[in-house]
């Protein structure tokens, strides 16, 4: 993208409002006031509850609906972690050009998958009540923010044309920058000069900020927390989406585990430091991810390896897991080569 569209796109945003031509006629769509949103949420809720005994399904409902019928059939937060994994091994893979360009084939594939699977998950969101909630609560905030040569479009919500309304709605989401388009725009001129400047370019509270301001925010921010990490590896890694969030993914789980370390070790004390394996008892499986994660690459594949193992066999004794037999294998071959190192110089 080159300066002067950017520089369009920075002063469309701070300008706060989106213009549509719409049937040869020119309209503004402003951005809603705090009391505006505030009475949009309220219409919302009472939406919600005005039809909480109509033949509604629940975005809940719709979802076991369509894995009953087998076509939901993965959860999106595993290919989330999918696309999460793949990140990772795309920042490490960075001064390698060939894996680097087929974990970018990968990448891409999964993301389209990503965008199918959350499109069938939403494919019955017009048939919820919140799906309802929402299109009611979207079109209040429209017809009280669409003027018209300087006047509101409507006065009374009775005279809407829908037909018209729903024009509007689709030439504001067309209108709508992309989150990598944002994220250009949030490390590049002009927007860099007037946030060295001022941090809040926008001269506003964070709560007046629409949605798409708030996020040139927080991207302008993160780009800035992560030059500030003395091991930030630069090289224009902020210039590469995927590859950024691999290091930012990376750097995350990294704290993580260290946290995770520490919680552990104040839970089980010092009589089990040093020890090869311990049993951590949880009640939850978040918790349980949590203690997974503390593994080392080893320990996860000792244990893929003896689930593996079990499934077959059901039950068995420790020294007959695969790992165990490993390990006394290798301990007597290094008894075998001590004994002939010391026969050597015996």
């Amino acid at each position: 993208m080159d300066f002067s569209r950017r520089l369009q796109l920075i002063t469309d945003i701070i300008a706060g409002y989106t213009v549509l031509n719409i049937n040869n006629q020119k309209y503004i769509i402003q951005s809603p006031s705090i009391d505006l949103c505030c009475e949009a949420e309220c219409l919302y809720q009472s939406t919600l509850y005005d039809n909480r005994f109509e033949l509604w399904l629940t975005r809940y409902e719709a979802k076991e609906y369509l894995k009953k019928k087998n076509i939901l059939i993965e959860d999106l937060k595993d290919i989330d972690r999918k696309i999460e994994n793949l990140k990772v091994d795309l920042f490490n893979s960075r001064l390698k050009l060939q894996e680097a360009t087929r974990i970018r084939k990968s990448l891409k594939s999964t993301k389209h998958h990503y965008n199918k699977i959350q499109n069938i998950q939403n494919s019955l969101d017009e048939y919820t009540i919140e799906g309802y909630a929402e299109i009611i609560k979207h079109q209040y905030l429209i017809i009280h923010t669409i003027y018209c040569n300087n006047k509101k479009t409507w006065s009374v919500v009775d005279d809407v044309e829908y037909h018209f309304l729903q024009k509007v709605i689709s030439g504001l989401v067309n209108m709508q920058p992309s989150i990598e388009i944002l994220r250009e725009l949030a490390r590049t001129d002009p927007w860099t000069g007037y946030w060295r400047i001022n941090n809040n370019p926008f001269d506003k509270a964070p709560i007046y900020l629409n949605d798409v301001q708030r996020s040139l925010l927080l991207f302008s921010q993160m780009y800035a927390n992560a030059y500030e990490q003395s091991d930030y590896p630069g090289d224009g890694l902020e210039n590469d989406d995927d590859m950024f969030d691999g290091w930012m993914i990376m750097t995350r789980r990294k704290i993580e585990k260290e946290r995770n370390t520490q919680q552990i070790d104040k839970t089980i004390g010092d009589k089990h430091h040093g020890a090869q394996e311990l049993f951590v008892p949880v009640d939850n499986a978040k918790a349980a991810r949590k203690v997974n994660e503390m593994n080392t690459i080893q320990g996860k594949m000792v244990k893929k390896q003896r689930e593996a193992f079990l499934k077959k066999r059901k039950k068995v004794a420790e020294g007959e897991l695969p790992d165990k037999q490993l390990e006394r294998r290798m301990q007597a071959t290094q008894q075998y080569v001590q004994s002939v190192k010391d026969r050597a110089h015996g």
